[in-house]
């Protein structure tokens, strides 16, 4: 989550809040205990906010 917090700019707390109210790219489960997001995805979002 440390480097998704730089990439955006906002808190972690932020990023979590948004994930629940579904205002935020959808994620890719890569395990039981482990999320990962596509970069291009996060990147479009992150533009589109501008």
């Amino acid at each position: 989550m440390d480097s998704l917090v730089v990439l955006v700019d906002l808190s972690e707390s932020t990023i979590r809040r948004r994930i629940l109210e579904g205002a935020f790219p959808q994620s890719v489960e890569l395990s039981d205990n482990r999320v990962a997001w596509f970069v291009s995805d996060i990147e479009q979002w992150a533009a589109s906010r501008r």
